[in-house]
């Protein structure tokens, strides 16, 4: 039975949610007589807060050792592309499947009597039709999606980037181009993780979008076994677009797990937070500064509560977590964040 809007109404989100405190913890101010400098990105809520304060919304939390376990794993030199596929066809492993149905196809059209050793060799040999074997080889898989320029690609090498590049805007090791052009990535593209596991990006759908981006979507929800969590990408700023509560309703009716991850955080706290906080970096007065911390917090949550309650995410019960990134840095968020947690979380639904 679905649950009453009252019950899934922003206003019954924001009461059922803890304040949001006036400092980050662990942080605490001693009482001084002098008056000290305070960093007031020290202050800000990063992504790791925010998960934090948003996990009503998740049912599992990776534990430090899982997140350990999932850095060694997505480190750059053990992640490598493997295919790019304009449709599902194409995929590897479903073309050598086709490949095997149209040889048997074609030996049942032989008369029995017309058979020989050739046709009984042939239909019991084993081949790869020319593609390389461990293309082949069974993984479990997570799936991103996203409308288009929600940041999927920014998000991927956010995750395969290495601990020394996460203070950096960007890396010369990234993995996935990321353009500014709306729609630009076509196909889908694999990333085999570590030999362990597959992250697959998909092109985005809605604006600029060519008309089977959509459908690429659909098809490897409905028909890939190897699926194990879908990563529905959306831009922090604009939030849900109506291509987006499609695919969560088709994720919801097909019993497909997903979790949802918020980008652009780095944006949002730009728009969010005073701009006293945003030109000045370090304040004397500690009072002022938790206050101007306090006030823009406040207002990041907010936001993502307005978000989260209009698009009334508590009713899909096949939503599993919800995540937050910054794959760029600024004066106050001056590292990429969140990252860590979205890398436990894939190890986790992938069994591992």
């Amino acid at each position: 039975m679905r649950p009453s809007r009252q019950l899934l109404s922003l206003k019954y989100l924001k009461s059922s949610l803890p304040k949001v405190p006036t400092t980050v913890e662990p942080l605490s101010f001693a009482t001084e007589t002098k008056a000290r400098n305070v960093d007031l990105s020290s202050l800000v809520w990063d992504a790791k807060d925010l998960n934090q304060y948003f996990r009503f919304l998740s049912f599992l939390e990776p534990l430090p050792a899982q997140m350990s376990k999932a850095d060694k794993m997505f480190q750059v030199l053990k992640t490598k592309h493997e295919w790019t596929c304009a449709s599902y066809s194409d995929i590897p492993d479903i073309k050598v499947k086709q490949k095997e149905e149209e040889r048997q196809y074609r030996l049942d059209l032989v008369e029995p009597y017309q058979w020989n050793d050739y046709h009984k060799s042939l239909q019991q040999s084993r081949t790869s039709f020319g593609i390389e074997t461990l293309l082949l080889r069974p993984l479990p898989e997570v799936l991103f999606v996203g409308h288009t320029n929600a940041g999927k690609s920014s998000l991927i090498n956010n995750v395969f980037a290495q601990k020394e590049l996460s203070r950096k805007d960007s890396s010369e090791a990234d993995l996935a181009f990321e353009s500014k052009q709306a729609g630009f990535t076509k196909c889908l593209v694999c990333f085999n993780v570590s030999s362990k596991l597959r992250l697959i990006d998909t092109p985005g759908y809605g604006n600029r979008s060519i008309e089977n981006q959509g459908s690429l979507v659909l098809d490897y929800v409905l028909q890939r076994p190897q699926l194990r969590m879908t990563y529905m990408i959306v831009d922090g700023v604009a939030g849900f677009k109506q291509e987006d509560e499609q695919i969560m309703n088709y994720l919801q009716e097909s019993k497909s797990p997903f979790e949802i991850v918020f980008t652009r955080l780095d944006e949002v706290v730009k728009k969010k937070f005073p701009r006293e906080i945003i030109k000045k970096k370090v304040l004397s007065d500690e009072k002022a500064a938790t206050a101007l911390a306090s006030q823009g917090n406040s207002q990041v949550v907010e936001h993502f509560l307005e978000m989260i309650g209009n698009a009334e995410l508590i009713q899909y019960s096949m939503l599993s977590g919800v995540h937050f990134n910054n794959s760029r840095c600024n004066n106050i968020l001056k590292r990429r964040t969140g990252y860590r947690e979205l890398r436990g979380s894939i190890l986790n639904s992938c069994g591992l």
